[in-house]
């Protein structure tokens, strides 16, 4: 097999490079598609690098358990903030602290909650404006929800 796999790859780098610049050149924007060509450029790499490596025996099962450790790691850390709003929506829908049309306060921001969605909740403020609040925040923080007052009273009355 030799070195051929690192000239395919070669040749592919040099192309998606000539590509690239006449877009660039045309004032196109890289998009999706060009990120696409980019992934399967690194995973075509990875796969000729094991293959190569498997042919001269050198083993490739600790760095693809190590390289499958770090990815995992990656992904969680990035993913962190969005599971967490995720639940925090979750445990706010399922509570029942906010419904909608409910007169809300936090952290300075009033007015009436429009939309309860998993990552965040969407209030439209007294000036007509909408502020999208992470729901993370709202079951953490300070919230009052005045409407729920008046829920409770009607409750206690009966």
């Amino acid at each position: 097999m030799g070195c051929g796999h690192r000239q395919i790859l070669a040749r592919f780098r040099i192309t998606d490079q000539a590509h690239h610049e006449g877009r660039q050149e045309s004032g196109c924007i890289r998009g999706p598609n060009q990120e696409c060509s980019r992934g399967t450029e690194y995973s075509l790499g990875c796969l000729c690098d094991s293959v190569a490596c498997h042919c001269h025996g050198i083993g490739v099962n600790i760095f693809f358990s190590d390289l499958s450790g770090i990815a995992g790691l990656a992904i969680s850390l990035a993913l962190q903030n969005t599971l967490s709003n995720i639940i925090s929506g979750i445990l706010i829908l399922s509570d029942r602290v906010l419904r909608l049309h409910d007169s809300i306060e936090y952290s300075g921001v009033k007015g009436k909650v429009v939309k309860i969605g998993l990552r965040a909740t969407w209030v439209k403020t007294d000036s007509g404006d909408i502020a999208i609040i992470s729901n993370n925040y709202l079951a953490n923080g300070p919230l009052v929800n005045f409407t729920a007052s008046e829920r409770l009273e009607r409750k206690l009355r009966l």
